[in-house]
């Protein structure tokens, strides 16, 4: 089911002109991770989190040079006192399994990279599937992380007969 819906979704992606977008690469980095594990905001990003406030599913870190476009991103104050709690909670959750996307939770670092190679923002989430793409200016659009289809282990996807 989450396969179709993922073919529609690109689907619609490209008759709404998805192919006109300049995507921006992402990708895993394990000194990311180690960043946002420290539990120090970094003084030239502005942080932004995706989920409920109490337990977020990802953090954001983006470059203060660029400006977010998203309503499914929440900003942070500076040195925002929640911050310290979340990562103490990430780092509890990993490994437990998240029963609405049927999931494993593993929380992971990502930079996100502009077309020269230039690391502009961070995103830790527990979810793996990224994607974010330039509006005008120094606008991106990053739409909240999904689990993919990698983060399903088939036995995980069977159902077991009672």
């Amino acid at each position: 089911m989450k396969r179709l819906t993922y073919c529609v979704f690109l689907l619609v992606m490209g008759l709404s002109g998805c192919a006109d977008r300049q995507f921006l690469a992402v990708r895993v980095n394990h000194e990311v991770e180690r960043v946002f594990r420290e539990g120090t905001m970094l003084p030239n990003y502005t942080y932004y989190y995706n989920g409920p406030e109490n337990e977020p599913i990802a953090l954001l870190a983006l470059d203060k040079r660029y400006q977010l476009n998203s309503e499914f991103w929440t900003r942070c104050e500076e040195n925002d006192a929640r911050y310290p709690g979340w990562i103490k909670e990430f780092i509890r959750l990993n490994g437990d399994f998240d029963d609405i996307n049927y999931v494993r939770i593993d929380y992971k670092g990502n930079e996100i990279l502009s077309e020269t190679n230039e690391r502009i923002g961070m995103v830790y989430s527990r979810y793996d599937w990224i994607v974010t793409w330039r509006g005008e200016g120094n606008e991106l659009i990053i739409p909240p992380p999904q689990p993919s289809t990698s983060q399903h282990p088939s036995h995980m996807m069977r159902r077991r007969s009672l």
